[in-house]
């Protein structure tokens, strides 16, 4: 068995718990990510995502919108349209977050509610759902195809799924990283080598094949939509830093 010594995941010898990559990045989110990205240049940034993902969106009504990956509900303030429900639905549930506290309370926004849930295999019924969101999931998912179809089947016949995907490993979003992200988790107390090694654990799929999949997933009654982000007239992942996928009915 590989010794990987007494690096960030520990020694190599066989643990009963959960795995040390899991674990790793588990305690990256708990501990460094709202400083990390939600806060500074990186929340700015960040800010600029979600406006762009809500962009065109609010003037519709969503009676019942779900977000998959919502992570602690940071897209949730940048939503303007009308609902009646939002579900928000992650894999890990934010149990220090205040939002999700105050859910738990009752004392939450009336329209929110959080589901621990699988983005892969959701527990909701077929057509019943008029908007699915989704902020920088698809990269971090095992099987983007099979996600895609998940989603198209919650969601109803008129119903619209938005997502935002960064253009890893793109120039742009490469440069962006090294020059800005990995440089303010340093700042906040995480070594550079634990950084470069979280993004290598949770981004699975670079934006190419993710595309990819997602254009061959799209079902017939629905159309697939592409909007880059800073440079809109240049469709290039590499010279772009995300992009905003829209799946419409035709």
């Amino acid at each position: 068995m590989e010794d990987l010594g007494d690096g960030p995941l520990g020694p190599s010898r066989r643990s009963t718990h959960r795995p040390r990559a899991e674990q790793f990045v588990d305690d990256y989110y708990e501990r460094h990510y709202a400083s990390v990205h939600g806060a500074g240049c990186l929340g700015g940034a960040a800010s600029v995502m979600h406006k762009r993902l809500e962009h065109g969106r609010g003037h519709r009504d969503f009676p019942l919108t779900l977000e998959v990956g919502a992570g602690r509900f940071e897209h949730y303030p940048f939503v303007t349209h009308a609902r009646k429900r939002y579900i928000a639905t992650d894999i890990r549930v934010p149990t220090e977050n205040p939002v999700y506290q105050s859910v738990l309370a009752g004392s939450g926004p009336a329209d929110l509610e959080f589901r621990r849930s699988d983005a892969m295999s959701l527990d909701l019924d077929d057509e019943s759902v008029d908007r699915v969101v989704a902020t920088c999931l698809l990269i971090h998912l095992p099987d983007p195809f099979g996600a895609i179809h998940e989603w198209q089947r919650v969601c109803r016949p008129d119903g619209v799924i938005d997502m935002l995907v960064p253009c890893d490993p793109g120039l742009l979003a490469r440069a962006f990283r090294r020059g800005v992200s990995q440089r303010v988790a340093r700042k906040h107390g995480v070594p550079a080598k634990d950084y470069v090694l979280v993004n290598a654990i949770e981004h699975l799929n670079p934006f190419n094949r993710v595309l990819t999949l997602v254009r061959a997933a799209v079902e017939p009654r629905r159309r697939l939509t592409v909007d880059y982000f800073p440079f809109a007239k240049v469709p290039s992942w590499n010279m772009n830093a995300f992009a905003i996928m829209r799946i419409d009915p035709s």
